[in-house]
């Protein structure tokens, strides 16, 4: 459900196909960046997408850049208060930076 893009939007397949290629991307360590940029780009053009701004803050913490992962779950948090995963991401984020 939180992988399809929202609802009325003339271009939701094409952006449920990227976040589909972003997630299979994050499966490999080396194709974490290239995960970064789509997920980016799904940001700028569906900007109301909390899922893609979750998505995209895995990746960073997956590369260790916690303060953008941090930012990310900001931005996530700001679209969808009640998103767990992002919440739970948030804690590990911190928790790695000693700020608890």
């Amino acid at each position: 459900l939180w992988l399809k893009a929202p609802e009325g939007r003339p271009d939701s397949l094409d952006l449920d196909a990227e976040m589909k290629r972003g997630v299979q991307a994050m499966a490999e360590p080396k194709m974490l960046p290239l995960a970064i940029k789509m997920f980016t780009s799904l940001m700028e053009r569906a900007p109301s997408w909390a899922e893609a701004h979750n998505k995209r803050a895995t990746c960073h913490y997956l590369t260790g850049n916690l303060d953008q992962a941090v930012a990310d779950c900001k931005a996530t948090l700001a679209i969808n208060p009640h998103h767990f995963g992002c919440l739970s991401g948030l804690g590990m984020c911190l928790i790695r930076q000693n700020r608890f």
